[in-house]
């Protein structure tokens, strides 16, 4: 089944950098990252949070938080409905998670731009290692 959607809002929940740091790039970073997923059935929307913050020397120098929203038509809602759950297929949420991280990717670059910050890329995420299961939503 084909699922239809849009892209439908954007959220830049946090973003920080923090003084104190060093304005060249040192040798070894850390990033620790996440990504959360939730939903609105009233709104027929899947809610893909992407979080990461990069550490030199375990302490943070920079963070951010995006929260992407993608609206399903209610023809392709009714579709996924079964045995009382929308069941989001996980092929679509590798999708939509793709789109989720780049967006943030991009939000990073963007803010960091012109900064020695700029420098720090997040690393590629493979969705098919975080998503193992199909979503399941209680029909309310």
């Amino acid at each position: 089944m084909q699922i239809e959607f849009k892209y439908s809002h954007i959220k830049l929940d946090q973003f920080a950098t923090f003084s104190g740091t060093s304005n060249q790039r040192p040798l070894a970073f850390q990033t620790n990252g996440g990504i959360q997923t939730g939903f609105n059935y009233e709104a027929k929307t899947i809610v893909i949070t992407v979080s990461t913050e990069v550490r030199v020397e375990n302490q943070i120098i920079m963070t951010i938080k995006v929260s992407s929203f993608f609206e399903i038509s209610p023809e392709s809602w009714e579709g996924l409905k079964q045995d009382g759950f929308v069941v989001i297929p996980k092929d679509f949420l590798f999708h939509i998670g793709g789109l989720a991280v780049s967006t943030t990717r991009g939000i990073l670059f963007a803010k960091t731009e012109g900064t020695d910050l700029n420098s720090y890329i997040m690393p590629i995420v493979y969705m098919d290692q975080i998503v193992h299961s199909d979503m399941r939503i209680p029909i309310s």
